[in-house]
């Protein structure tokens, strides 16, 4: 099975982000200003896939080679106390996503060629989009229902109850419960919905996937204790021989900050790829009926 990839731009015209040292999450990355561009326009016409008509791909291309990844250069952040602010409506939602994208859009224009100076205006520009209290941050809700974004209610299961979320621009994370029955009932429904996309769509926005490769992602892979990791932590090596299994995955410094509990006994569910790379991984504890997933829009 194809593994999902993060797509390199490919282009000339380079700016190195150069944030403020205060931005404890911080990652290099690099932004290329035509793809921004195209980022920045491709947005505006976003569909989801929750339905045929709405907004599941805001903000990505279909194509890799016009991909900006920028799921680690700056986690939105926020402390557990201050983790979930009055609601916003869709509506509300799309206004500010759209107040973000045509700043963005002017910023990348005036500041195309000025050199340092104008890195330094784009960088405040999208330092204010990816920190949007509002759009991104910690959430906590009892119910799934409680969440409005489309882009998470298309991944959350329905029935998820105790959920932690990290809302980032491109991307999310989940931890939650659910029972193992609901639970695989969710990853059925996932590939159930993928083949009904993949043929309405002409293959268009999903990698091919043979009956092997459903069958062995609803199967699942024991992958034992899941532990997160922060950006720029190394990874540990294999656990020796007849020691508990451990698998570590890299998350936002905001989970780490935040205490999010780790599954013990966890078991790998991969959902299906998208053409540009885009891709949701599961884990579930069956023990503790504990679930988490990281969702990466790109």
């Amino acid at each position: 099975m194809k593994k999902p990839s993060h797509p390199s731009p490919r282009s000339a015209t380079q700016w190195q982000l150069k944030l403020p040292t205060s931005t404890a999450d911080f990652v290099g990355h690099s932004l290329f200003i035509p793809l921004a561009l195209s980022l920045l326009m491709l947005s505006c016409n976003k569909r989801s896939d929750s339905d045929q008509s709405s907004r599941q791909d805001g903000g990505h291309s279909q194509s890799s080679s016009q991909t900006i990844d920028i799921r680690d250069a700056i986690p939105a952040k926020a402390s557990p106390a201050k983790a979930s602010p009055e609601p916003a409506t869709p509506i509300d939602i799309e206004k500010r996503k759209a107040k973000h994208r045509a700043a963005m859009m002017k910023s990348a224009m005036e500041n195309a060629d000025k050199g340092p100076e104008g890195e330094e205006g784009f960088n405040k520009v999208l330092l204010e989009w990816v920190n949007d209290p509002v759009l991104y941050g910690e959430r906590r809700y009892a119910r799934a229902d409680e969440e409005k974004d489309e882009q998470i209610t298309y991944h959350l299961p329905h029935k998820a109850t105790q959920i932690q979320l990290l809302k980032e621009a491109a991307g999310h994370f989940a931890l939650y419960k659910i029972s193992e029955q609901d639970f695989k009932d969710h990853m059925v429904m996932v590939w159930e919905r993928y083949r009904e996309e993949y043929v309405q769509q002409g293959g268009k926005r999903w990698i091919k996937h043979s009956n092997e490769d459903v069958e062995k992602n609803l199967m699942g892979r024991h992958v034992g204790q899941l532990k997160y990791i922060g950006p720029g932590q190394e990874h540990q090596k294999r656990s020796p021989k007849n020691k508990p299994k451990i698998k570590q995955v890299r998350v936002p410094q905001a989970i780490i900050d935040a205490g999010w509990e780790s599954l013990q006994n966890a078991t790998e569910y991969q959902g299906p790829i998208r053409t540009n790379g885009g891709s949701a991984t599961y884990y579930y504890d069956r023990d503790t009926g504990s679930a988490y997933h990281s969702v990466g829009y790109w």
